[in-house]
């Protein structure tokens, strides 16, 4: 994990938005950034082709990574509504993640920055000549 954020840039933040809390735009940002958040992350693949390779995490775990438990204290909003919210105003991609292989895992949603080329599948149908059911 990423060094610790100040305390005066938090009140920086917070100055900026209602009520003494964050903007949205502002919340996500301290969790998406490599210096202080979630993202950045080194790790080492532990299976498949790219087994003992490192990597850096370039998104992280809505459950696991204490984000739900975060944004409905510090909100109290519920965490799927502010995630869709913030997918809507193209803050965020969210991709689902089931629980594995193993069926151990955490279900829920990984958070990634916003990209306007993330593949949603519509782009891999267009490319095999196909269109999306309606």
């Amino acid at each position: 994990m990423g060094t610790q954020i100040s305390k005066a840039k938090i009140k920086q933040l917070e100055a900026k938005g209602k009520d003494g809390r964050m903007l949205m735009e502002d919340w996500l940002g301290v969790w998406l950034d490599p210096k202080y958040g979630k993202v950045g992350e080194e790790f080492t693949y532990s299976k498949g082709p790219r087994a003992g390779e490192t990597g850096i995490t370039t998104s992280f775990h809505a459950v696991t990574s204490g984000f739900n438990e975060a944004t409905q204290m510090y909100y109290d909003a519920s965490p799927i509504d502010f995630l869709k919210e913030a997918e809507s105003r193209k803050l965020i991609t969210l991709r689902p993640v089931g629980k594995g292989r193993t069926g151990k895992g955490v279900p829920g949603v990984r958070v990634y920055p916003y990209s306007d080329t993330t593949n949603r599948g519509s782009s891999i149908l267009a490319s095999m000549g196909l269109t999306p059911k309606s």
